[in-house]
């Protein structure tokens, strides 16, 4: 359609001059027209005309497919990219969001393919199917601007979270692909601005918000965002985490959750030695822990009841008791926690005690091994850090021994 460019166009400028503060919820059957006063002397308002733009677009994805959808997201991408330079960050979200709640099953998937472009490289996929050199040369050129680029990181990161931690199934998804893209940027995001530290208070908020029951993440989630924009820069990195989280809420095979779990411990490099004492070293190996935190949370459960049945080996996870004797405690502390819930996880909707699943499981004797080699190695080090791995190491035997019964505290002593 030669006239497609002209049509979102205008509709997406009418949408961007209506009241900020009306976003309507996108509409679960064929979109109708607002109810308009047919008197000719009537003058229509702002607000009106927004709530007439809102439904076009809609109606216009909506009865798209193939193609026609792909070329109606190009364009909705390119206005935000060139027009609007990503501003406001509510109203560009606001926009693709009830753009993918329209789109057929099928074609969800594409949103998501060019949002990741657009994290990775500031670029569509699409984009040579819509637009002329010239005109690509020239968003290319005004991409300079600092100012756009934070806002599109802005937007784009909060596009995938709201994407990934919505209650419907994304069909098509490559969970590892888009899992490698976040943490990708995530990793670059930390090696650009190495004075963003990670802040636990906020990561609390997240993980409490990302991984709440089905009836209270609605509200979670708008006192999470709330928190989250007031803290400044570094709310984009929570909010990346979010989105990594939302990968893990809904299970599309089997290993999904020992496969994001691996390839997030295989980030953390565990097996150079000179990174681990390295300041960035240590940020970049706690936001992983975080990240890996937010997956195994998010994991057990998502909106639709399909439960994540799998365990993880050992072996994805065995790695992470090097880091209970780290001289950080907050690093020792993070990678106990991830320890702890995987067990939690394991041990999930069985009536046994966790020492029971874990001998099931045959992880009975290399968990305690582990836990000893940790102890070992803590007690080598000052007194300080030798605190700090204890308590770690006590902690993953607590959970191991929950709830606790004298047979599985006399074996797990003697081991």
């Amino acid at each position: 359609c030669y006239e497609l460019p002209r049509i979102v166009k205008a509709v997406l400028s009418r949408i961007a001059s209506a009241p900020a503060s009306m976003f309507p919820a996108p509409a679960s059957d064929e979109p109708s027209m607002p109810a308009i006063n047919q008197d000719a002397e009537a003058q229509l308002d702002d607000e009106q005309l927004g709530r007439c733009a809102w439904r076009c677009l809609e109606t216009l994805v909506r009865r798209s497919h193939g193609q026609h959808s792909r070329a109606i997201v190009a364009e909705i991408f390119k206005y935000l990219d060139s027009v609007q330079q990503w501003q406001p960050v509510d109203l560009c979200v606001h926009v693709v969001t009830s753009v993918i709640g329209q789109l057929q099953s099928q074609d969800q998937n594409m949103v998501i393919v060019e949002t990741l472009a657009l994290l990775a490289d500031g670029t569509l996929s699409s984009h040579a199917s819509v637009d002329d050199s010239k005109d690509h040369a020239a968003d290319k050129a005004k991409s300079a601007s600092s100012t756009k680029i934070a806002s599109r990181r802005a937007c784009i990161i909060r596009i995938l979270e709201n994407l990934f931690c919505q209650p419907y199934i994304l069909v098509g998804i490559s969970v590892m692909e888009a899992l490698g893209v976040l943490v990708t940027f995530l990793l670059q995001f930390v090696q650009d601005e190495p004075l963003l530290k990670p802040d636990h208070l906020l990561f609390a908020s997240t993980l409490a918000a990302t991984s709440a029951t089905a009836e209270l993440e609605d509200t979670a989630s708008v006192a999470q965002s709330k928190t989250l924009d007031q803290a400044g820069p570094v709310s984009d990195h929570y909010h990346l985490l979010a989105a990594i989280g939302g990968l893990a809420k809904h299970q599309y095979y089997s290993d999904q959750l020992a496969d994001m779990a691996g390839y997030l411990v295989s980030q953390l490099r565990l097996d150079t030695p000179a990174s681990e004492n390295s300041e960035q070293g240590c940020e970049r190996q706690l936001w992983l822990l975080q990240a890996l935190s937010m997956v195994l949370n998010n994991s057990h459960e998502g909106k639709l009841g399909l439960r994540q049945t799998s365990t993880l080996p050992l072996e994805v996870f065995a790695s992470l008791f090097t880091l209970i004797t780290h001289e950080r405690p907050d690093l020792s502390a993070q990678a106990a926690d991830c320890i702890i819930d995987i067990l939690r996880h394991n041990h999930r909707g069985s009536t046994e005690s966790t020492w029971v699943s874990a001998q099931r499981l045959g992880l009975d004797v290399p968990l305690c091994q582990k836990l000893g080699g940790s102890l070992s190695r803590s007690h080598r080090r000052e007194l300080p850090h030798r605190s700090a791995g204890y308590a770690a190491a006590a902690a993953i035997l607590c959970e191991l021994l929950s709830p606790p019964c004298t047979a599985s505290v006399q074996h797990a002593l003697a081991l």
